[in-house]
């Protein structure tokens, strides 16, 4: 019952990752620039900054999601790669002041602290194939981001 009881905690954790990764991917995105959201980055002085800052959350908020889904099949390098990714996502959160960035930071330092003291139960190894799957979808992701930051770039200046 115990075992029983930790999986759902961590599992819970990965789906509330999830759901963190996937609401700063739609933050990330150039819809960003529409009068709603500006008044959430109005605090930044250059919006060639604001792009720059854009594209690292939507690496950040991919590398989440693709993560998300090898934690869930408690991969060893998954849990390693999503606690640096996680690690940077609270230390975006910090620098991105808006009205709920405190309790996005206790969600995620949440299930970061979750993810840190269930570090014995992520023991499998991948194989060669998910590792070529893996880079493909990380140029995929450096893809996007250029496309984000060009088409950002592009609406401000354009």
């Amino acid at each position: 019952m115990k075992q029983l009881i930790k999986r759902w905690i961590q599992d819970l954790s990965i789906l509330v990752l999830l759901f963190i990764a996937m609401k700063d991917f739609i933050i990330s995105l150039p819809i960003r620039n529409t009068p709603y959201f500006s008044a959430l980055y109005r605090h930044i002085d250059s919006a060639d900054m604001m792009f720059i800052r854009g594209g690292i959350a939507l690496m950040v908020s991919i590398l989440m999601i693709l993560l998300a889904y090898n934690l869930m099949r408690r991969m060893r390098l998954a849990w390693f790669g999503e606690i640096i990714v996680l690690t940077v996502s609270i230390a975006l959160q910090s620098t991105f002041y808006h009205k709920y960035a405190l309790h996005m930071i206790a969600i995620e330092f949440i299930v970061l602290i979750v993810l840190l003291l269930s570090v014995d139960d992520f023991t499998r190894m991948p194989t060669t194939r998910n590792l070529k799957i893996s880079l493909i979808y990380l140029m995929i992701g450096f893809a996007l981001i250029i496309c984000n930051t060009t088409l950002g770039v592009f609406i401000i200046h354009g």
